[in-house]
């Protein structure tokens, strides 16, 4: 579920997202933390924030400043924001996807997804259509057939002539050697 946090912009529902923030980065907590206080981190923003040092936390209240945070002591994961981060209903974050799920599942949505966009596996030799969405894969490859077939064949055709000059610079590098080492020879015999 985090990485699908981390990699996606999900819109939240305003009042919820105000009690799933985290109090560093101002989005909503990836592997939430509470400190003496209260309030709530990242565990990666308050492992940054405290580097390895103790400090007060980041917050403006009477208890942000009552106790130093330590991630060994007074820190502990918060499962229950967790569960609640969990839970909140997000719209699958590709666009033509209508789709609607709580956050803990949308992964095993998106795995599977059909709104996903695909690049061509002939954009690396010209193909332009980049961002297809998988339902439309089939279709597009029937559509440019012909188009493909032109571009596997120029690229062969270039990678052929490419050949051939390798080969020439080859040769020709080999009558240079030849020539260098005669050279060098006859420098010796004197």
């Amino acid at each position: 579920m985090w990485n699908i946090l981390k990699e996606n912009d999900f819109q939240i529902d305003a009042a919820c997202k105000l009690k799933v923030m985290c109090t560093s980065c101002k989005k909503v907590m990836i592997k939430p933390c509470q400190v003496p206080c209260g309030c709530r981190y990242c565990c990666d923003c308050l492992t940054n924030y405290l580097d390895g040092e103790e400090k007060f936390c980041l917050g403006d209240t009477d208890y942000c400043k009552s106790e130093l945070i330590n991630i060994d002591k007074n820190v502990f994961v918060d499962q229950a924001i967790n569960r609640e981060i969990s839970g909140i209903v997000v719209k699958c974050p590709l666009e033509s996807c209508e789709f609607k799920s709580e956050l803990g599942k949308m992964a095993n949505h998106m795995r599977t997804c059909d709104r996903q966009a695909l690049t061509c596996p002939y954009c690396s030799i010209g193909c332009e259509k980049n961002n297809i969405v998988v339902d439309k894969m089939e279709l597009h490859f029937k559509q440019e057939n012909y188009c493909h077939a032109k571009l596997l064949m120029d690229f062969v055709d270039n990678w052929r002539n490419e050949m051939k000059l390798f080969k020439t610079s080859v040769l020709d590098l080999r009558e240079e050697n030849k020539c260098i080492k005669e050279q060098m020879e006859s420098q010796q015999v004197k």
